[in-house]
Parts: structure tokens; C-alpha cells; sequence
């Protein structure tokens, strides 16, 4: 073998090598990738991480709390309670 030979079979040694690092790296990253339900950033899961900062899950849990919650007229009760009031 020629040192020529010698310097092409490392090098291909060492690119796959790389490849194969960097493949396995990289599978391990890919299940922990997700995109926040609330403003759609990419971010890297941490354990039971479901949005990418403590301000979106803020938002989301306000948004959910304010979807449930009675709207109240507080025209009609002032109203009411002046006229409660005033019947005294």
C-alpha cells in the first residue's frame, strides 16, 4: 500500500467515525425536541416540560382558568346593591 492509500483509509475511518458520532448524538436530542403549544418555539424537553418557559405555561393556565370562569356583569350587580341600599 502506497502512503497515499494509507492517508485516503484514515481519513474515511475518521469520517465515519465522526458520522457515527454525530448520528448518535443526534438520536438522542431528537425525542426531547418539541415546538411550546403556546407561542410555537422550538425548545429541548426537560423531564415533563410542556411549554418552553415558565411564562407561556403562565399564559396557558390563565387562558384555560379565564375560559372557565363566569363572566360577571359588574354594571347590573353595582346596581343592584345601590338599589339594595337605598331600599334600606
Amino acid at each position: 500500500m502506497s502512503r497515499r492509500d494509507d492517508t485516503t483509509e484514515m481519513v474515511t475511518r475518521l469520517e465515519r467515525a465522526c458520522i457515527s458520532a454525530l448520528s448518535a448524538a443526534i438520536s438522542s436530542v431528537v425525542n426531547r425536541i418539541r415546538a411550546c403549544p403556546q407561542c410555537g418555539y422550538i425548545f429541548l424537553k426537560h423531564r415533563k416540560q410542556r411549554y418552553c418557559s415558565p411564562e407561556c405555561s403562565q399564559r396557558m393556565r390563565w387562558a384555560k382558568f379565564a375560559a372557565t370562569r363566569l363572566s360577571r356583569d359588574y354594571h347590573r350587580e353595582r346596581e343592584q346593591a345601590q338599589a339594595r341600599r337605598a331600599s334600606e
